[in-house]
């Protein structure tokens, strides 16, 4: 495939998470895994929204563009929580980042395999919720099983004065679930993602189509989703 400049475009994406003083290393590992096709590195500058949320009732549901809403945007490489600072702390990400007991309450039943009680373990994700490091605690939907089997993330090249508006913009929709600026290197210049779900994948390029159109987000391009080879989330404190 290529895009409107005739350059070749990726057909593999994955998300990359590691610690800091571990990720150049694992980096390195996967450009000798994936040799000789190149690996490009294209880490989030700006993040306008993550919030995947799944409304069966909105899958067939066209939605207008909101003009200008004052949509969360978070700037990267600023200050930023620090990490859980103990073992202790550390363990309870370990518990909390796969499947939540399913109890009356599942916070106690984590507590009790922890150095806290269940109410001191509440007031830590308290502190970590207000600080930032903590976004929720939530239900994972597989959303294709619910109907939104039209899944595709669109790229656009955007000028950096025309880039938050367009960002806000996308995330005003229902449809979209994530929303960033990202760094572009030379073989692939677009620094606007957005992934779009609807319930079908026609539905899906009707609305990338139209939003690039209303929103003067040419060029762009579209990636549908073909094969999902791994769907998890990142898993912290698991190096071992």
């Amino acid at each position: 495939m290529l895009d409107h400049a005739g350059r070749p475009v990726p057909n593999l994406w994955f998300t990359f998470c590691a610690l800091r003083e571990r990720f150049q290393g694992l980096l390195d590992e996967l450009r000798e895994v994936v040799a000789p096709q190149p690996l490009h590195l294209l880490p989030a500058v700006r993040r306008f929204k993550i919030h995947a949320v799944f409304d069966p009732a909105k899958r067939e549901r066209g939605e207008s563009v909101p003009p200008m809403p004052q949509a969360r945007v978070e700037t990267f490489g600023g200050p930023a929580p620090g990490p859980p600072r103990n073992e202790a702390q550390r363990q309870v990400v370990r518990l909390l980042q796969g499947n939540m007991p399913f109890v009356p309450e599942p916070f106690r039943e984590v507590a009790s395999r922890t150095d806290y009680s269940s109410s001191e373990l509440l007031e830590l994700l308290r502190c970590w919720r207000t600080s930032g490091r903590l976004r929720r605690v939530a239900l994972i939907v597989r959303h294709r099983k619910v109907g939104f089997n039209g899944n595709g993330m669109g790229v656009w090249q955007v000028g950096t004065d025309h880039i938050e508006e367009a960002g806000r913009a996308l995330a005003a929709l229902p449809e979209v679930t994530h929303c960033y600026e990202r760094q572009v290197v030379e073989s692939f210049p677009y620094n606007l993602f957005a992934m779009l779900h609807t319930a079908r994948p026609e539905s899906t390029r009707e609305l990338y189509e139209d939003l690039s159109r209303r929103l003067g987000l040419e060029p762009g391009l579209l990636f549908s989703s073909i094969r999902e080879f791994k769907k998890t989330s990142h898993r912290l404190f698991a190096e071992s």
